[in-house]
C-alpha cells in the first residue's frame, strides 16, 4: 500500500515537473522569439494608445471600471507591452527584459466593452465635429455665392444706369443740336429772303 501511495506521489510529481517544465520551455519560446534577431517589431506605433483611451475614459461614466483591478493590471501589461515596439527615437530598439506569461492578467470583457464603447463616443464626436464643420464651411460658401450675385449684380446695374445715363444726355445733346441746326437754317433762309427783296427794291429804283 505505501508502495503504490509512493508510487503516485511520483507520478503526480513527475507530471507535476513536466507542466513546469513546458511552461518553461513556453515561457523560454516566448522569449527567444522576442529575443531573436529575426524578430521584426512593428515600425506604426498607435496614434491613440490604449492607455490613453482607457484612463480618458470619463470618471462619471455609468461603470465601475476605474476601481476595477483588473483594469489596473490590464493597464500595467499594456505598458509593458508597448515597451517592446519601437519609437520614434530609437525605431530599432528592442526589449531588453521579455515579458513573462505570468504578467499576463485576466481577460476582461467588461474593459474590452467599455473601450469599444469609449472609442465609438470619441469616433463619434470627432464625426460630429467634422461634420458640423463642413455645414458651417457650406453656409459660408452659400453666402459668399449669394454675396458674390448680388455685388455682381448692383455692379452690372450700376454699368447699365450709366450707359442708359449717357445715351439719353446723347439723345439729349443731338435734340439740342437737331434744334440749334434748325433755328440757323430758318435764320438763313429769312436773311436770303430780306436780301432778294432788297435786291429787287434796289433794281426797280434804277430803273426809274
Amino acid at each position: 500500500m505505501d508502495d503504490i501511495g509512493s508510487t503516485a506521489a511520483t507520478v503526480d510529481d513527475n507530471e507535476g515537473e513536466h507542466q513546469t517544465d513546458v511552461e518553461t520551455v513556453t515561457q523560454n519560446n516566448l522569449e527567444l522569439s522576442i529575443c531573436s534577431p529575426h524578430y521584426n517589431p512593428p515600425t506604426i506605433e498607435p496614434v491613440l494608445s490604449i492607455h490613453t483611451l482607457l484612463t480618458g475614459m470619463l470618471p462619471d461614466s455609468d461603470n465601475e471600471i476605474h476601481n476595477d483591478p483588473n483594469f489596473v493590471d490590464f493597464i500595467k501589461f499594456h505598458n509593458k507591452v508597448n515597451s517592446l515596439f519601437p519609437t520614434k527615437t530609437d525605431p530599432l530598439a528592442h526589449p531588453e527584459k521579455p515579458i513573462p506569461l505570468s504578467d499576463i492578467p485576466k481577460y476582461n470583457w467588461d474593459i474590452l466593452s467599455y473601450t469599444f464603447e469609449y472609442v465609438y463616443r470619441l469616433y463619434r464626436e470627432e464625426i460630429s465635429s467634422i461634420l458640423t464643420e463642413f455645414d458651417n464651411l457650406d453656409i459660408k460658401r452659400s453666402i459668399w455665392q449669394e454675396s458674390a450675385f448680388r455685388i455682381d449684380a448692383e455692379r452690372a446695374s450700376k454699368k447699365f444706369k450709366k450707359l442708359e445715363t449717357w445715351i439719353s444726355n446723347q439723345d439729349s445733346y443731338l435734340h439740342a443740336s437737331s434744334k440749334d441746326l434748325s433755328t440757323g437754317v430758318q435764320n438763313i433762309r429769312d436773311t436770303l429772303a430780306k436780301l432778294d427783296q432788297l435786291s429787287s427794291h434796289i433794281a426797280n429804283s434804277s430803273t426809274l
